[in-house]
């Protein structure tokens, strides 16, 4: 299924099952969500979540052809998989935890993931495979239950506001 936006805003109670990857080719927000099980979905353009609670197992993936926004603004997303893999820039604004059992980051080959907070925490696993980017701002603390972290990969540090004694805080690496 395709659609060229999509807002999410589902009321009622029930689950909404995915049967097959749902393939979003500009903006996808969600608004009410209650419980996302099952297939993928794949967004092109921006992503927002206004949703304080959001379940189920479907995964979401970052792939379009520009660099993207993630806006979380303290909300949640389903408990699956969040991969990065547009070969761009993906740039997650407002704070950002990935709280659910088994839910994963990964930063697929030639993709970059700039934190735009002062904090990430996956409480399952951070990837980062071979030639990925994770950019941090210098004051970040970064928390994950575990890390891979590819030879070849880069973490760069920015510095906030041309601060020249700016601290990091990697925890679990």
């Amino acid at each position: 299924m395709e659609f060229y936006n999509l807002n999410w805003d589902k009321t009622n109670t029930t689950d909404a099952t995915i049967s097959n990857d749902i393939v979003v080719r500009n903006n996808f927000t969600i608004n009410t969500a209650q419980q996302i099980n099952k297939g993928n979905i794949i967004v092109k353009g921006n992503f927002t979540t206004n949703d304080p609670i959001v379940t189920g197992s479907s995964g979401i993936i970052f792939s379009g052809s520009v660099n993207q926004t993630a806006t979380f603004n303290g909300n949640d997303v389903p408990n699956g998989m969040i991969t990065i893999n547009n070969g761009q820039t993906v740039t997650f604004v407002g704070t950002s935890a990935l709280n659910h059992s088994g839910q994963d980051l990964i930063v697929k080959n030639g993709s970059t993931l700039k934190i735009d907070v002062q904090g990430l925490a996956v409480n399952d696993k951070l990837t980062l495979e071979e030639n990925a980017v994770l950019e941090l701002p210098s004051v970040a603390v970064i928390t994950t239950g575990q890390s891979s972290i590819s030879d070849n990969s880069t973490i760069k540090y920015l510095p906030v506001n041309n601060a020249t004694n700016d601290v990091i805080n990697l925890n679990h690496f």
